[in-house]
């Protein structure tokens, strides 16, 4: 199953991988974070997770995520009060740890990696990772984040502890 954030139509569709076509519409919860960016599925308990925000109408930025529980097509948690220290919404990438079930976002203009509980959304630990992280993916084997910095930037390796290891400048190679 391939599962497609849609962005305007405030749900996600879910996609036989085998038959291509579009077996399910997930409509998800109108809570004022109600534009889908990114998902990320974690194969082991079966949870999609799907990051919202909304600026819409001038009103105020609001970020959350959305868990669905990928047996049954259902919204089975949400948050839509995620804001990082900085007090920016984590709202682009976003990845699971499959081995303990954390949940990875990145606040683009704020500058950090958001860890979540996958069972219960709570915030377990907040990084600053560097200038406009866009871009996520997780180790599981090693408990190793990677989060890729716009324009070019770098790549960031945020450790288990949820610390930063290390910077890749990737200009410095262009």
């Amino acid at each position: 199953r391939v599962y497609v954030p849609n962005y305007d139509e405030n749900s996600v569709s879910v996609i036989d991988s085998t038959t291509n076509t579009v077996v399910d519409t997930i409509a998800l919860p109108a809570t004022g974070c109600i534009s889908p960016l990114s998902l990320a599925v974690n194969p082991t308990t079966n949870m999609v997770y799907v990051t919202t925000n909304s600026d819409a109408d001038g009103g105020p930025r609001c970020g959350g995520v959305i868990q669905i529980d990928g047996a049954t097509d259902t919204v089975v948690a949400q948050r839509s009060d995620l804001r990082d220290a900085s007090g920016d919404v984590p709202e682009f990438g976003i990845a699971v740890n499959s081995a303990n079930g954390d949940v990875y976002v990145t606040a683009f203009y704020g500058g950090n990696l958001t860890v979540l509980d996958g069972s219960t959304l709570t915030t377990k630990a907040v990084s600053y990772v560097g200038f406009i992280p866009f871009g996520v993916a997780v180790d599981s084997a090693t408990g190793n984040a990677f989060v890729a910095l716009a324009d070019g930037r770098g790549v960031v390796q945020v450790g288990p502890d949820y610390t930063v290891k290390s910077t890749l400048d990737l200009q410095t190679y262009s």
